[in-house]
């Protein structure tokens, strides 16, 4: 097939900058960066502060925002800076991914050479590339008005977006390389359960992120010495607990991520008597859900470090990734 190799090698490139710019992203919310620009422009923000008259003029007016009100009055310039750095990085860094996403696409599209299952894919991807870019707007301003902190849920809402951008990326290259159907091949209903479980977790890690939920109890197993707080579900109605009660959260956040390690484990001891050739893959996964856990467990007990916070976030994508290549694979055959 024409191009073959170049539209491998596209693929590959935006799927890591993907991963880079969900890993940049996450460092910004770590840092508390995401704030520190209080305009969003489409090329303006290109270009930052040049000169020292500038970044003066930057500063005094992130002064009369909530955040550096209620957090950040001791801040200098200096610290100023290394704020903005990230969040002007991570803006930065969404339009270059945008540029090699979309010149390439439509290159490739007049050539002719995608398979109708991949543009599909290509097309919803490029869908919620345009609705991220102002979900992501929509998530900072919700931290510029009466409150100094971003929506939790728009938090979530933007990290999920940028998951389901890049694993339909992935699926259309899983698309490219695996299009022969299989006559016999094991049911993937409990991988898309363990999946959609996991997808889950990723929603409930964007709330424990905004609402710095990785704070409230920095123990393992038990939280603060019981398995259960006293008084935690302290939110009247009951259910508003689920989205706005931190300790709530954490504890749901740590016990569905056991029971996901666990039945990934429970998966590859029934593959593994089965003696299925899918046992090599899944084994990737388990081994993926098991410092996945460890990361985020060692992220409680170390109090949120930017670094094992990071690399716990992007652990969860490669597990969700893994997940995506196991399905697809248990349906079709390497061309």
């Amino acid at each position: 097939m024409k191009l073959k190799i170049p539209i491998i090698i596209w693929y590959g490139v935006v799927i890591i900058s993907l991963v880079l710019m969900i890993l940049i992203g996450g460092i910004t919310r770590l840092t508390d960066s995401g704030l520190s620009m209080v305009d969003w422009h489409l090329f303006l923000d290109m270009i930052p502060p040049l000169s020292e008259q500038q970044w003066i003029a930057e500063f005094n007016r992130y002064k009369a925002f909530p955040e550096f009100k209620v957090y950040h009055q001791h801040f200098e310039l200096n610290d100023f800076k290394s704020i903005y750095f990230w969040e002007y990085l991570h803006r930065l860094f969404a339009r270059f991914l945008g540029i090699i996403f979309i010149l390439p696409l439509i290159f490739f599209l007049r050539k002719k050479v995608f398979l109708k299952k991949e543009k599909k894919l290509l097309y919803t991807a490029l869908f919620f590339g345009c609705i991220q870019a102002f979900v992501g707007w929509y998530m900072v301003k919700s931290g510029l008005q009466d409150r100094p902190d971003i929506s939790h849920l728009r938090l979530a809402l933007h990290l999920s977006i940028a998951f389901i951008i890049t694993l339909l990326i992935v699926k259309s290259l899983l698309s490219r390389l695996f299009s022969k159907p299989l006559v016999n091949y094991t049911s993937r209903i409990f991988v898309m359960i363990i999946a959609v479980l996991t997808f889950t977790q990723v929603i409930l890690g964007a709330f424990v992120s905004g609402m710095k939920a990785g704070y409230a109890f920095n123990t393992w197993p038990k939280m603060g010495g019981q398995w259960i707080p006293d008084n935690l579900f302290y939110l009247d109605p009951f259910l508003r607990n689920l989205i706005d009660n931190p300790f709530v959260v954490q504890f749901i956040h740590r016990h569905l991520g056991v029971l996901i390690v666990l039945l990934i484990f429970a998966y590859m001891l029934y593959l593994y008597r089965k003696n299925s050739q899918f046992l090599q893959y899944w084994l990737i996964s388990t081994g993926l859900a098991f410092f996945q856990m460890l990361f985020g467990i060692f992220t409680l007990l170390w109090k949120v470090p930017t670094l094992m916070a990071s690399i716990h976030q992007i652990l969860a994508l490669f597990l969700l990734s893994s997940f995506l290549i196991m399905t697809h694979k248990m349906k079709y055959d390497f061309r």
